[in-house]
């Protein structure tokens, strides 16, 4: 019996534990570093450092939205003991009971905007682009014959296959009521990877820019591919 016991609780460990609802953070047009999130409202803090590369899993934290933090110490003359001061730097609301993206762009000074897309096989299965509208403007984007139309802050999943295919990646914006092409360039898939591409306002230029990524599972090449 004792052995049932403790076997029926290592199951339902693991599978809460594999359940759990993660998030991954990347940073578009910026990186932050000597930040942190709390797991849990009063827990201990945890480092993140936020690049053009996503960050691994970090558990969702139990308060109702994910925070990110600078400590900012205490001046001088405070007394001994005095904590330090959270500065929050960028907040998300995630899903819950399910994984999240959370992409940031720099808004301005030491503030990021941010915005969350599912991040599961389901969702963003193999074989897709996730193409994420970050900028203001109305976009168009159009993958060889398939067009898809995306408004500010928004994003929408395109078919890509699974098999090594060239794909004609044309983007357009709704500038004066007319459509004005800013990207055409020839992007190469490979077999089993998910994509995004990233699209996002460029200060002082009056078109967005787009960053491309790809990822692949585990092991899939014993080398990694600077494509990608």
């Amino acid at each position: 019996m004792k052995l049932f016991l403790c076997l029926a609780a290592f199951v339902a460990a693991f599978t809460t534990q594999s359940d759990a609802a993660t998030f991954r953070l990347i940073a578009v047009n910026c990186s932050l570093s000597d930040v942190f999130y709390e797991p849990s409202s009063g827990g201990k803090a945890v480092p993140l450092t936020i690049r053009k590369s996503p960050t691994k899993d970090y558990p969702n934290p139990t308060t109702p939205s994910l925070e990110i933090f600078r400590l900012i110490p205490p001046p001088p003359n405070s007394p001994p003991g005095t904590k330090p001061t959270k500065e929050i730097v960028a907040s998300a609301k995630l899903g819950e009971n399910e994984s999240s993206l959370v992409i940031l762009t720099q808004s301005g000074g030491d503030s990021f905007a941010s915005f969350v897309v599912p991040d599961d096989a389901q969702t963003h299965p193999i074989g897709t682009l996730r193409v994420v509208n970050l900028s203001k403007h109305r976009i168009a984007v159009a993958l060889d014959e398939d067009i898809v139309d995306l408004g500010g802050r928004t994003s929408k999943l395109m078919p890509i296959g699974t098999g090594k295919k060239v794909f004609k990646l044309r983007l357009a914006h709704n500038g004066a009521g007319d459509w004005d092409v800013f990207k055409n360039q020839s992007i190469l898939f490979y077999p089993e990877v998910r994509s995004f591409a990233f699209i996002y306002d460029a200060p002082g230029s009056p078109n967005p820019e787009m960053k491309f990524r790809s990822e692949r599972p585990p092991g899939f090449w014993t080398k990694p591919n600077p494509n990608l």
